[in-house]
């Protein structure tokens, strides 16, 4: 199993340095939904520290 997330984490990380762009989170979303919804990972907390900082800098 640990194999599978390695692999879909590469393939979602391929995709966004080819997409670039609004890509990027395109493919994080698709990396999280495979994940989700197949794999039937649960997700994780929201970082709404992460977000403030960004946010701050912006």
């Amino acid at each position: 199993m640990l194999f599978v997330q390695v692999l879909l984490l590469l393939g979602c990380i391929i995709l966004a340095a080819k997409l670039g762009g609004v890509g990027v989170g395109l493919a994080g979303g698709l990396g999280m939904v495979v994940a989700v919804y197949i794999l039937g990972l649960a997700p994780g907390n929201i970082p709404v520290s992460v977000i403030l900082i960004i946010m701050s800098v912006y």
